[in-house]
């Protein structure tokens, strides 16, 4: 593939150049004198053998992670170590940018992802090749997303339609909302009393769906999950009693 081949000269080019920070790095030493490409040989298999001992692969992995927030040119040397594990997970006939997405999403990886846990490469190429998998399947099932424009609005248009609304809400909807939300809460905490709800998908759809309405909060992908089993369930009571609100 052209992209790993650039990627190859890229990073032979840095060694020959030998800038500093290269010698601070944990890499085996050899009693030879070694080639820019030879030495590259090295640094790749000291990143990608990280069977049976993955201690070596890792700090030399963090190391490089490390330097390639200030240095461009150490993101490049460790790209082009990893890059035979990440080719070696896609398929023969993955398209160029297939792998370019691939490379593209391991060198976020390895700028913001946490690198405490061992067996750092196997992980990070795992998650890159789950990734780019997952979009091409999307593509592939869903299309391609036409991108959507909005043009923008003319202020005096903007000052015309807020002068239109009113400020004040009706009366008669705000006790028809009261209304609707109370029944669908009663009706809600009833199921879960007699056991047709599970009290824990109560509990995460009002903690972790209803409280991120009301207060914006960050939520872990694991909050998300909860979040999305939850109104599965509640989603009945929604569509009976909230028919015309946002739950």
């Amino acid at each position: 593939m052209h992209c790993y081949q650039a990627l190859e000269t890229a990073a032979t080019n840095i060694i020959r150049r030998n800038p500093a920070w290269l010698n601070t790095l944990p890499i085996p030493k050899s009693g030879a004198v070694l080639s820019p490409a030879e030495k590259l040989i090295v640094i790749t298999r000291t990143i990608c053998n990280d069977r049976p001992d993955t201690i070596a692969s890792d700090l030399l992995a963090r190391q490089l992670a490390d330097i390639a927030r200030t240095d461009t040119d150490a993101m490049t040397l460790l790209l082009a170590a990893m890059s035979r594990r990440l080719r070696n997970r896609f398929r023969t006939n993955a398209s160029d940018e297939y792998h370019t997405d691939g490379l593209a999403f391991l060198a976020i990886l390895m700028l913001d992802a946490t690198l405490e846990r061992p067996r750092v490469v196997g992980r990070m190429v795992n998650r890159a090749h789950n990734h780019v998998w997952k979009a091409a399947q999307r593509e592939y099932q869903r299309g391609t997303v036409n991108p959507v424009t909005v043009d923008p609005c003319a202020p005096e248009t903007l000052c015309r339609w807020h002068d239109q609304r009113s400020n004040v809400d009706d009366v008669a909807e705000q006790a028809v909302r009261n209304a609707d939300l109370t029944n669908f809460a009663r009706q809600v905490q009833q199921a879960v009393a007699d056991r047709s709800v599970p009290p824990s998908t109560w509990i995460n759809y009002r903690n972790h769906v209803l409280a991120h309405e009301l207060i914006e909060t960050g939520r872990t992908s694991s909050d998300r999950v909860r979040a999305y089993r939850a109104i599965a369930v509640v989603q009945p009571f929604i569509d009976q009693h909230l028919v015309f609100h946002a739950a």
